[in-house]
């Protein structure tokens, strides 16, 4: 009874009315929001001009399709549709102007429905749809003939994105990596390609434009195969760019290691 002759809020312990208690309640509210929004819009600001930074200007540019880069991603599989396409999604995101996708034929469907601006080429085969044994080394030439033959065209090559673990596609792959070294190709080998390397290192070892990027446990299973405790000492070892990705990605190339720190921005 008291506090309600006062006008106070037992509950909450406030004035009811538009007292300095409510008003100020209110004012640390407001300005705790109104920094946290200055400091989410500072931090874009920075990530902004980060990303203008790399980005080349248009302005006086006079090439034509093709000309800011052409990347084929080898992967794809009955099971997994996505990582192909998200690979080559993102260098067109980032600037590149073309992106083809080598995959398995029963992948190829799905993966053309994903977006109109990929290049499919439904041009693997797993060792299902092999009826005759004995066509498999001819079947695999044509198969290397044909994905290689478009390796002039392209800037660099993505292997293993949603590859699979098919023992006749693991196969060819291989072929390709050495058509693709062959060529002087930039290549980054990601997840299932990530597997050949562990069962052959001397198909990447000493060849400098491999970009590997294991996750956590894959980085901790080549570490244990080549006796390496660290990102930069597996970088060493192969010869190659390493990017252990995680909580913090590493990047290095044996010599000098980079950290990347990505920071996550809450708006309230």
């Amino acid at each position: 009874d008291v506090y309600k002759r006062q006008g106070i809020n037992a509950e909450y312990g406030i004035l009811k009315d538009q007292s300095n208690t409510t008003t100020l309640q209110h004012y640390n509210t407001t300005t705790q929001h109104t920094n946290m929004s200055t400091n989410a819009n500072m931090n874009l600001n920075e990530l902004e001009k980060a990303v203008l930074s790399v980005i080349p200007e248009l302005s006086s540019f006079k090439g034509h399709k093709g000309t800011c880069g052409r990347v084929g991603v080898i992967g794809g599989s009955r099971e997994y549709t996505g990582a192909p396409f998200f690979s080559a999604r993102s260098s067109l995101l980032v600037g590149a102007d073309m992106a083809h996708i080598f995959c398995d034929h029963s992948a190829a469907t799905a993966i053309k429905s994903f977006g109109p601006d990929i290049i499919v080429h439904p041009a693997l085969c797993s060792s299902l749809s092999i009826a005759d044994e004995e066509k498999k080394d001819e079947i695999s030439k044509k198969i290397e003939d044909d994905v290689s033959s478009w390796f002039p065209r392209l800037h660099v090559l993505v292997v293993g994105p949603g590859l699979g673990r098919d023992p006749f596609v693991q196969h060819v792959t291989r072929l390709l990596i050495q058509k693709a070294k062959a060529n002087q190709l930039p290549i980054v080998i990601d997840g299932d390609g990530i597997e050949l390397v562990m069962q052959d290192t001397s198909l990447i070892s000493g060849y400098a434009k491999v970009v590997l990027t294991p996750n956590k446990n894959e980085f901790e299973r080549l570490s244990k195969k080549l006796n390496t405790r660290s990102p930069q000492e597996l970088a060493k070892e192969l010869g190659v760019t390493v990017v252990e990705k995680g909580e913090h990605d590493v990047i290095t190339d044996g010599v000098t290691c980079q950290f990347v720190i990505l920071s996550l921005l809450y708006f309230i």
